[in-house]
């Protein structure tokens, strides 16, 4: 067995790492060869982040070179308790966050325009997230049976959005059952609309 491994190198040939290769691997760390994000933790495929080494990482900052977030990426690990994503992030898999019992806090790109159904399911310990796109994302499902946030499982949830776009969040599609949580937050980063 394999359950002491701290890091593995992936050879030149390799096509595909499957998102549960490594799940026997309780202490591995880094993750070196043709593939690999420049910090180590996971490995990226056509600019998606497919594969997280998240044991004992509290904080994440989602490197530059990923575009995406695979399918249940973080799902389940709870030691996650804080995610930034990069603004070169364009897409948020489903159930990317979801069943993460620690997560408290994300911070989501700026360029993110739909947001998919059950993105946080059963972690229920999320208390901030900063939406940073001007533009509302566009919400999938999200009439679903419990929404994307059941309101009594979220009480502690505020969503932060840009003060120039708060009006526009709190009318548009979908958003309307998350006013209550919705606040107006300046961000001095913004990137401008093409």
């Amino acid at each position: 067995g394999g359950e002491n491994l701290i890091s593995v190198t992936l050879p030149n040939s390799i096509m595909n790492v499957d998102a549960l290769a490594f799940k026997d691997l309780p202490k591995l760390q880094y993750i070196y060869g043709p593939g690999s994000t420049t910090d180590n933790k996971g490995y990226v495929k056509n600019g998606e982040l497919q594969l997280f080494l998240g044991t004992g990482i509290t904080s994440y900052y989602i490197p530059e070179e990923v575009t995406a977030l695979g399918t249940y990426l973080f799902e389940y690990n709870n030691d996650i308790k804080n995610i930034v994503l990069h603004d070169n992030v364009t897409t948020l898999g489903m159930d990317c966050f979801a069943n993460c019992e620690n997560l408290t806090s994300i911070t989501l790109s700026a360029k993110i325009s739909v947001f998919p159904f059950y993105c946080f399911k059963r972690s229920y310990n999320i208390e901030k997230i900063y939406f940073r796109s001007l533009e509302p994302p566009k919400m999938i499902d999200a009439t679903c049976p419990g929404g994307f946030f059941p309101e009594k499982e979220y009480e502690k949830l505020t969503i932060y959005v840009p003060n120039q776009s708060k009006e526009k969040y709190l009318t548009a599609v979908g958003w309307e059952e998350f006013a209550k949580y919705v606040e107006g937050y300046e961000y001095t980063d913004l990137p401008q609309l093409d």
